[in-house]
């Protein structure tokens, strides 16, 4: 499958959102997959970093899945693998990656799609996985267990906070992200995540296949 990353600027230039767009041609016809999007003033590809002009002389953009994402670079004549964000050291190698995203799961129909229904935590109830770290003693959730919570705090007062955990490279890489949300688009769950100054919206049965769930308070 090829992938698409489309960035959407203000006439300012200011990014306010992305798409990540997977096309595969199964030999009659060619499908299209909304793979993931977000919202934020960075692109998925953080361009807004002197490292990139400065130490980053040839460097291209990889997106293995939503969580093994990382600049592919060559600086002075030496091949490094940065973290999409941060443009720290990442451990790649052919023994590292996971496997690829199974999208078995995913509406192949997704032309001329609506957002179904949103599910979205005030600001001032979300919680920092490293600031509070009660979760880490929880039971993991799976998805149908997260969407089922998130779909009820509208009508909690004081509504519980999320963590989604990944496990990357093999198990090398763990992080842990807010989770803000959701969006239903006909029969697809897309997860949202904080990650830095982004809010990413993924794919709930793929977000499950790198990681786990958790209520974090």
């Amino acid at each position: 499958m090829k992938q698409w990353l489309l960035t959407f600027r203000k006439n300012d230039g200011l990014t306010i959102g992305y798409l990540v767009v997977g096309g595969r041609d199964d030999g009659n016809t060619y499908e299209w997959m909304l793979l993931e999007y977000g919202l934020g003033e960075y692109s998925l590809f953080n361009e807004d970093d002197d490292q990139v002009e400065i130490l980053i002389s040839d460097y291209t953009p990889i997106y293995h899945n939503p969580f093994e994402l990382y600049w592919l670079s060559n600086e002075k004549n030496t091949v490094h693998y940065r973290h999409h964000l941060s443009h720290e050291e990442v451990p790649v190698d052919e023994n590292t990656l996971s496997e690829p995203m199974n999208l078995l799961q995913l509406n192949d129909k997704q032309s001329n799609r609506n957002i179904a229904e949103t599910v979205w935590i005030n600001e001032r109830d979300l919680v920092d996985p490293y600031d509070y770290v009660f979760w880490l003693a929880k039971p993991p959730l799976n998805v149908n267990e997260i969407i089922t919570k998130l779909q009820s705090i509208k009508d909690v007062y004081q509504p519980p906070s999320f963590v989604f955990e990944s496990t990357s490279y093999n198990g090398l890489v763990q992080e842990a992200f807010t989770v803000t949300g959701y969006h239903k688009w006909d029969s697809d769950f897309y997860i949202s995540i904080e990650e830095q100054d982004i809010i990413r919206f993924i794919p709930s049965t793929v977000a499950e296949q790198y990681g786990n769930f958790f209520v974090s308070n």
